[in-house]
């Protein structure tokens, strides 16, 4: 028999090297097959004869041996080191096969990087009811169902002050155009308007009822709000001009809008402010003329109780979220339904990505079952869906409870979550997200 051939230098991972860590040299063990120029994969130390073929000596080898088949199992070593980057190998071999250093610890693929932690927001003691950004998306708006309204830098989850005044449960929030001022709606049967840089209390407008909804026009002049229909008292929607003081003294609102037949649970501006959309308790949406009050058109989607609902960037499209297990999608103008997105649970929010064709839902189980389900069975995660094609392709984990208020940052780089736990959540897309879409 020929003299053992030298291998080159292996690797720490490599089964066939002494424990000396040389090359084989003697004739007391077989030449390592990570001397061949194919690469392939190590194969562990002990290993059967091929096709029952007995050795002839301790250490000996036929040349009409075939190879080793690379289908057999790694070495543990080798599979723990791979482990984390998605392959069990890197593709490709290298200089000395897959027993070379450099093959083993850098692949040639790039490493996915470690999912970045959220920022977690807590300034409230209760369940969290609206979280909403303001147009340039440096400050992040949250209310609860305690009295406080806090901002926070959206960038760093500084909080950066809050606005004190309220005696009750805050059920909306909303700032305006070039987020001068912020309006507030809450159980204390009262809305407020605030200056949002010295937080100043600047108008306080007294209802018969709860405020359920607010929000500012297109030029942030008019302002909308909607009350619950409880005590006797009947759901309405109230429009107050800025301009025109006496409205806020004396008031009176320059137009109020009955709606008798179900509560307005959740409103919004439509584009240029010239209607606002409803949704209502019992799951129909209404469009109402902001100059003369009529119903310009109402449909019937929604099986169950809208929840939230939030336009797109260019206030073309808005999404509903329902009790019904879905959230749904209409053309601004028309009501024209376009989409739906279904789940297993009652969706409480949704939001539209500004930059791809993504949908965020938020929700889970009812809130007063939660203390009897763990979040595994709660379903309580941030669902992302494909704007066109209904799918879902990612979740997101982290509330001990349903989720209450979603919102995508206008920039589309990071969405916040608010959930029945009280905690805010932001979280930043890592890169791949982005080098993902512009990829496809």
């Amino acid at each position: 028999m020929s003299p053992p051939r030298e291998g080159p230098t292996l690797g720490p991972t490599c089964r066939h090297i002494p424990a000396q860590g040389r090359p084989h040299t003697g004739s007391s063990l077989p030449p390592c097959p990570c001397s061949g120029k194919a690469p392939h994969r190590a194969q562990p130390a002990a290993m059967s004869p091929p096709q029952g073929r007995p050795h002839t000596g301790p250490g000996a080898t036929s040349p009409r041996s075939p190879t080793p088949s690379p289908s057999n199992r790694l070495p543990r070593k080798l599979t723990r080191r791979h482990h984390s980057y998605g392959d069990a190998l890197p593709p490709g071999g290298g200089k000395g096969g897959l027993c070379d250093p450099e093959a083993v610890g850098a692949p040639h693929h790039p490493v996915r990087a470690a999912a970045m932690k959220p920022i977690l927001l807590q300034g409230h003691e209760r369940s969290i009811t609206q979280i909403k950004y303001n147009r340039e998306g440096d400050l992040l708006f949250t209310v609860a169902k305690d009295p406080i309204v806090n901002v926070w830098y959206s960038v760093n989850g500084e909080r950066l002050g809050t606005y004190n005044g309220h005696t009750g449960a805050v059920w909306c929030v909303d700032a305006d155009w070039d987020t001068r001022h912020v309006l507030t709606g809450s159980a204390d049967n009262s809305c407020r308007l605030w200056d949002c840089e010295t937080g100043k209390q600047l108008a306080l407008v007294k209802t018969s009822s709860a405020v359920r909804t607010c929000g500012f026009d297109f030029g942030g002049n008019i302002i909308m709000f909607s009350t619950d229909k409880q005590m006797g008292y009947q759901c309405f929607v109230s429009f107050f001009d800025l301009r025109d003081s006496s409205q806020i003294e004396k008031n009176e609102p320059y137009m109020k809008i009955p709606c008798s037949d179900s509560k307005i649970t959740s409103a919004v501006w439509g584009p240029l402010g010239e209607f606002i959309i409803a949704g209502h308790e019992s799951g129909e949406l209404n469009q109402f003329s902001a100059k003369s009050g009529e119903q310009l058109s109402n449909i019937k989607e929604h099986t169950k109780q809208i929840n939230d609902i939030q336009t797109s960037r260019d206030m073309t499209m808005f999404i509903t979220a329902s009790k019904d297990n879905t959230a749904k999608l209409f053309d601004c103008t028309t009501l024209e339904h376009l989409k739906t997105f279904r789940t297993e649970r009652p969706v409480n929010s949704a939001a539209l990505s500004p930059i791809f064709d993504h949908v965020v839902l938020g929700g889970g189980q009812e809130a007063m079952d939660v203390t009897t389900t763990s979040t595994r069975i709660g379903k309580f995660e941030a669902r992302f869906f494909h704007l066109a094609f209904e799918e879902e392709f990612g979740r997101v984990k982290g509330h001990f409870g349903p989720i209450n208020s979603v919102a995508f940052h206008p920039d589309g780089k990071s969405y916040s979550s608010g959930g029945e736990d009280g905690y805010v959540r932001i979280h930043y897309f890592d890169p791949q997200y982005f080098e993902f879409e512009f990829e496809a």
